[in-house]
């Protein structure tokens, strides 16, 4: 079993063999499962993992010398931050906006054409879930776009076609492990709720794959609508 196929990842992320690049690795399946991937396809001496310690958890600094350990066997670069900062107000959307502003200065500092991360097509119908929830409209219901740009610097998401079920697969096949975030256990973050009630929604016919194929056709109208306001 392969996570991705070479050519058409190629394909739409042109990467060559000499351009260097980030994966943003937190040591979960499917950032492991990527940067795994890359390094069975791609040059090491080109890739470097980015890992941001949200500092949030007791485990976090023995995690954070599990993952340059992991790196070091693979023999990528590994760079890492600690998130200094305490977080006031929304902790998650705080973490999100410190993470991506290191991924930003870890890029423009090291002049790597772009930083992969790891979300998958659970992540688009989590997400679809939650802002269905909060009574999003069509941007806020459309599902994240494979390339993106923050602070400047180019996002890649190549795992977005495949489920996380399939990339634990993948890791187990290939004899590789990850770590399982405690927080993803807790039930007073809203993504952990939907997450656990998956089972329960397919069981009434409401699939995730469903619910992703809905958030890429309102994601397509999105996208037209802004070229054609674009134009205009």
């Amino acid at each position: 079993m392969t996570l991705l196929n070479k050519d058409i990842f190629q394909h739409n992320f042109c990467i060559s063999e000499d351009e260097k690049f980030a994966v943003a690795f937190s040591g979960g399946g499917d950032s492991t499962a990527l940067l795994f991937w890359l390094t069975k396809n791609y040059p090491t001496k080109n890739i470097t993992a980015v890992h941001f310690n949200h500092n949030l958890r007791k485990e976090a600094d023995e995690e954070q010398k599990l993952l340059e350990k992991f790196c070091n066997k693979l023999n990528v670069n590994f760079i890492a931050s600690k998130w200094q900062q305490k977080p006031v107000g929304n902790v998650q959307q705080s973490a999100r906006y410190a993470r991506y502003q290191f991924f930003s200065e870890v890029c423009n500092e090291n002049n790597f054409k772009c930083i992969y991360t790891g979300h998958n097509m659970d992540d688009i119908a989590e997400t679809m879930l939650m802002r269905l929830a909060r009574g999003s409209g069509l941007k806020g219901l459309s599902a994240m776009n494979e390339k993106t740009n923050i602070h400047n610097t180019n996002i890649f998401r190549p795992l977005l076609e495949i489920s996380r079920e399939d990339i634990r697969k993948y890791l187990t096949n290939n004899n590789i492990g990850w770590i399982d975030d405690s927080s993803n256990e807790n039930e007073k973050y809203f993504r952990v709720r939907v997450r656990k009630h998956k089972q329960q929604l397919e069981n009434i016919g409401i699939s995730f794959k469903s619910i992703v194929a809905s958030a890429k056709s309102l994601q397509r109208a999105e996208n037209f609508i802004n070229n054609t306001v674009t134009k205009y």
